[in-house]
């Protein structure tokens, strides 16, 4: 990741939650405030964002919560 944050720095903060949280690309991306628990420490992943720019239902259609620690 260093290599990483040495080229595209505005992206390296992206990229190591992807990789630390394991989720994919459009679960990311389809992230809203609200799936933000800060009281609880937890991020809520229920959808996915398609290549259409679509919002759909995560790929194994099943939430999953994420404890931020």
């Amino acid at each position: 990741l260093d290599v990483f944050d040495a080229r595209y720095p505005h992206y390296y903060d992206y990229v190591y939650f992807r990789f630390c949280v394991g989720a994919r690309t459009g679960e990311i991306n389809a992230l809203t405030w609200n799936d933000i628990d800060w009281k609880n420490s937890t991020i809520t992943i229920s959808k996915s964002l398609s290549a259409k720019r679509e919002i759909k239902p995560t790929k194994t259609g099943c939430n999953r919560t994420i404890v931020l620690t």
